[in-house]
């Protein structure tokens, strides 16, 4: 019987970019803990990595890679993630990363089947690859964690629609799962992923077809999850590491106005966000 380990470590191990590497190589050295570095979304669809914002996530060890303040590190065991934004030249061109940290135990459990928030397992059952790992063992551990992600996934789509096609019974998942958080994307968009995948998804579902479904409620889901989308926004405004130079990105990928970080809104970045949100409400950058 064919099993899921080898169709993960094939998607996990594809090729990217040069620039995707570099900027993971000018990442690393500010988690001393790595234990892998996995990027996802738009950059696997060929969009260049100096016209993109390049998605990582960063799993580490040690709490204290959370964040280099206390309070960052507590709020990131309670509410994981933490996020942080790098840049860095590469041939000449500025490369822009969202790198998210997480510790391996809040990574686990939030791919488990146990855990009813699609947060983790929602997000690790579409795509991704292994940008980095410490060593063999860390490789291996990551290919399990996001078969595990997959799994639980595949559990819950065949549970909301069954008897359905495997491509419709995941654009029926991905459409409850964004229902759950508070995103820019509405709930359509989970169709085009499944769409643009639509082979990795047929084949998933047909190496785990012996699987039981599982079957949950989902408004409470939906409660909780717009819930703890709002709990994070709020935490981000004392943990997200240079998120005043995200903003005035931002602006800039959706205007072209071209906005100066200074220094002193490094250092207070709420400050710093109560000037700039005005503008990306104004512009449409955020709803």
């Amino acid at each position: 019987m064919k099993t899921l380990t080898p169709l993960i470590d094939s998607m996990l191990h594809r090729p990217l970019a040069e620039g995707v590497h570099a900027m993971a190589g000018a990442v690393l050295p500010h988690f001393r803990s790595a234990e892998a570095i996995l990027t996802y979304g738009s950059i696997l669809r060929g969009e260049p990595p100096a016209e993109t914002l390049i998605d990582f996530y960063v799993v580490v060890t040690d709490r204290h890679d959370l964040s280099p303040s206390r309070t960052g590190q507590v709020f990131g065991k309670l509410l994981p993630p933490n996020v942080f934004y790098f840049q860095t030249m590469f041939e000449g061109q500025i490369l822009r990363s969202k790198c998210t940290v997480v510790t391996h135990d809040a990574f686990e459990r939030g791919v488990s089947p146990d855990t009813r928030n699609p947060y983790f397992w929602a997000r690790f059952s579409q795509p991704c690859v292994l940008v980095y790992a410490r060593d063999t063992i860390a490789r291996l551990r990551m290919t399990e964690l996001v078969s595990q992600a997959v799994r639980t996934a595949y559990r819950h789509a065949s549970g909301l629609a069954p008897g359905a096609d495997p491509v419709t019974q995941w654009k029926t998942l991905f459409g409850e799962t964004y229902r759950t958080e508070l995103r820019p994307e509405s709930s359509a968009r989970a169709g085009h992923i499944v769409d643009a995948y639509r082979a990795y998804y047929t084949e998933v579902s047909r190496v785990l077809i012996q699987s039981p479904p599982m079957r949950m409620a989902w408004w409470p889901q939906r409660l909780e999850g717009k819930l703890l989308s709002v709990l994070r926004l709020c935490k981000a405004a004392f943990t997200f590491q240079g998120g005043a130079d995200y903003a005035a990105w931002k602006i800039q990928r959706h205007t072209g106005e071209k906005l100066e970080v200074q220094d002193w809104q490094r250092r207070h970045p709420i400050i710093a966000g109560l000037i700039l949100l005005p503008r990306l409400i104004s512009k449409k950058v955020i709803r």
